[in-house]
């Protein structure tokens, strides 16, 4: 309970961290779940919504669904890369 912004009381009963409603479904605070490409997280009895940013390092990429998200996958790679892209590498010139 330690970790709870928002605690409930119940009646004969212990107390719990105040979850959320989504859709007609019950959630328990600090829980994700994954529904239509999105990413949900329940926290005290507030939903976020995000979308996961996708990126592939190439010049054609394949889409293909990975873990609930419809993400680019370079062949070569044979992953996707999810999140934030690499830095990008810079040649350096020869000095004489």
């Amino acid at each position: 309970m330690e970790d709870c912004a928002v605690i409930m009381p119940r009646e004969g009963c212990c107390a719990r961290c105040k979850g959320c409603w989504y859709n007609g479904t019950e959630h328990s605070s600090h829980t994700e779940w994954n529904e239509d490409g999105k990413l949900l997280r329940c926290e005290a009895g507030v939903v976020t919504i995000s979308r996961p940013e996708c990126y592939a390092p190439c010049d054609n990429p394949k889409h293909q669904r990975h873990t609930h998200y419809n993400c680019p996958v370079c062949e070569a790679l044979a992953q996707p890369c999810l999140g934030e892209r690499p830095p990008r590498r810079t040649r350096r010139k020869k000095t004489l």
